[in-house]
């Protein structure tokens, strides 16, 4: 697929150039085809391509190709934030189209007035897009019903409205099926599907989907499209399979330092943070995060959000193990979360409720590596995750919850206690429906770790007196000894193993005791060597 839009480079650079200097608007014409090709094959040229196309085809008398060209001027503006020029240059397209009775292009101007609209927070701009729909039906171009429909489920999405963006898919399939678009078109829209059902966690949903995408299209063609498919590759991530995801994040980055493409860019960042933070692509730093998402139309805000998200907390270290670079590394977030909240407050008609719920993730993530009590503003964000149907971060929210709860307290309060139980209850249900694998893993460690049995939501008392230890074990050690021997061999004092297991300090001191006598060292040096010789440390 990939050879066969660039032939149609080829062959639309020899009519370029064959009809160079002659009828400006045969030229004009195969300019504006040109273009097509250039953005299917992702090849250079597309901007220069549509100046020389504007200088070539005259403004008045009105015609078909100017007001086309004027769409496709209107969209690179959009894409390097000049809003408002190209909202001007689509007004002007508007009065073109209608001057000449192009009702595919009208239906392309109008939608996309209604696109820049909507996404901040005007429903008008939802029904500009609609009523774009109908005109289309009118017209002779089969991509402009298509491109609708994507860009309505993009709108949707924009604003936080995934299950209504998913309302769409159906519609959308059939037009590009019917205008034979789907090799272009086609993998957007299964793009903003995968994004929707990875946010309303219909997750085996997009596995099907991803595999019949991949069924169908050669590697080459996906990698072409692969930040369309950010939506699939934050589901890879969330159920541990980082190699599978590397591709989607790698090739998105690289496709928008080329100018090719900057669809699902923020969301790109946010899944390369992640990589990197597991060892697998070269971390990003502050001063690239900047420069990448502080030019980024206002529509894109929800998911800048989401990014600083993730970046507060793969990027941020915590004060307490290395203060200087934790100041520095917040500062510079919190910049970063300043100027998204301008934009948001200066260019948006409704604030997403989606961009508050992310922006405010972004801030809790801060305040804990800062060393803040942030438990219950966990619990609260959780909540709102809920409330609008986000079950993943919901999910990540209410873990984090009562782990913050379970640090705070030391995890002896019996209230605490039954709040973390039923906190983790929650966590550990969604985790297991989505399959997310490392979170799972989380939940089940830090149950655990506090004694909370998750299967009745009923949370052991925390400072229970030893049992007897299972026969595996060796030295006669119990299961909880075991734990803090691990941690023992790791260095770590008293107080730092009754964090970590929720116990206090006196209480890690009689297991350590108890691990010395039962593996007869002298020291917890030579306990460490012991069970690392007899092989059983985990």
């Amino acid at each position: 697929m990939h050879r066969d839009f660039d032939r149609a480079v080829e062959l639309g650079r020899m009519a370029v150039a064959e009809l160079a200097g002659q009828d400006p608007m045969e030229e004009g014409a195969a300019l504006e085809e040109l273009c097509w090709h250039l953005w299917n094959s992702g090849a250079p040229g597309l901007d220069d391509t549509i100046a020389r196309a504007l200088e070539v085809v005259p403004v008045s008398p009105p015609t078909e190709t100017r007001a086309r060209l004027e769409v496709r001027h209107s969209s690179r503006l959009r894409l390097r934030n000049r809003t408002r020029e190209a909202a001007a240059v689509l007004e002007r397209a508007v009065v073109m189209a209608e001057a000449v009775g192009a009702a595919s292009v009208h239906a392309d101007a109008l939608h996309s007035l209604g696109y820049d609209r909507a996404v901040i927070g005007d429903e008008a701009g939802l029904d500009m897009i609609r009523r774009a729909a109908d005109l289309a039906q009118e017209g002779k171009d089969p991509r402009i019903p298509t491109k609708i429909a994507i860009n309505l489920m993009a709108a949707l999405l924009a604003i936080g409205r995934p299950l209504e963006a998913l309302e769409g898919l159906d519609r959308g399939v059939e037009l590009c099926e019917q205008a034979g678009l789907t090799p272009t078109h086609g993998l957007l829209l299964f793009g903003n599907a995968l994004e929707a059902m990875e946010a309303v966690g219909r997750w085996d949903d997009a596995e099907k989907l991803m595999q019949e995408i991949a069924d169908r299209f050669s590697q080459e063609t996906l990698d072409l499209w692969a930040s369309a498919f950010v939506g699939w590759g934050e589901i890879l991530l969330a159920r541990g399979e980082h190699d599978a995801a590397r591709s989607i994040y790698t090739i998105g980055i690289e496709q928008y330092t080329t100018g090719y493409y900057s669809g699902g860019y923020p969301q790109a960042c946010a899944g390369y943070i992640q990589l990197a933070a597991a060892g697998l692509a070269e971390p990003l730093d502050f001063d690239r995060l900047d420069r990448s998402l502080g030019d980024l139309p206002p529509g894109e805000q929800p998911a800048v959000a989401r990014t600083l998200a993730v970046a507060a907390l793969h990027m941020v270290p915590d004060r307490a193990t290395a203060p200087d670079d934790h100041d520095r590394a917040s500062r510079q977030l919190e910049a970063l979360i300043a100027r998204v909240e301008r934009v948001v407050a200066d260019e948006y008609l409704a604030r997403p409720g989606v961009f508050d719920l992310w922006l405010a993730q972004a801030r809790i993530e801060l305040a804990e590596r800062g060393g803040e009590p942030v438990s219950h503003r966990w619990a609260e964000i959780a909540g709102g995750w809920r409330r609008d149907g986000w079950p993943m971060p919901a999910a990540v929210a209410e873990f984090r919850s009562a782990n913050a709860l379970l640090i705070s307290t030391g995890g002896r309060a019996a209230a605490d206690r039954d709040l973390a139980a039923a906190l983790l209850a929650t966590a550990r249900a969604t985790a297991t429906d989505l399959g997310a694998a490392p979170l799972l893993a989380d939940i089940e460690d830090l149950a655990r770790r506090a004694r909370i049995d998750l299967d009745d939501g009923a949370a052991e008392a925390c400072d229970a007196a030893p049992t007897e230890a299972p026969d595996e074990l060796p030295f006669g050690l119990t299961p909880r000894e075991a734990e803090v021997l691990d941690l023992v061999a790791e260095g770590r004092s008293n107080g730092e193993i009754g964090t970590r297991l929720f116990v206090s300090t006196k209480t890690a001191s009689v297991h350590v005791s108890n691990i010395l006598r039962k593996l007869g060292a002298s020291n917890r040096i030579e306990a460490a060597a012991i069970a690392r010789r007899h092989g059983f440390l985990d």
